[in-house]
């Protein structure tokens, strides 16, 4: 999919979107980025906060580690 396909969305299509999912659900926002190579890929993180500043709804987010990741033994 090429980046023409994307849009941006406003506060109501979000919530549309999320109506039906499950109240209790956390949120994973995956982030298009691009190595050292320029290959794009997909990283997750999750949300952690929101904020509202000018024009914009901002969603927060650090990056997301599975357990194995955190695993330090």
């Amino acid at each position: 999919m090429t980046k023409s396909n994307f849009v941006n969305i406003n506060v109501g299509q979000l919530k549309q979107l999320i109506e039906d999912v499950d109240d209790d659900k956390e949120i994973r926002v995956w982030c298009e980025m691009k190595n050292k190579d320029n290959t794009t890929y997909l990283s997750g993180r999750r949300l952690t906060g929101i904020t509202d500043e000018d024009d914009y709804c901002c969603l927060c987010a650090l990056l997301y580690q599975t357990e194995d990741e955190n695993d330090l033994s």
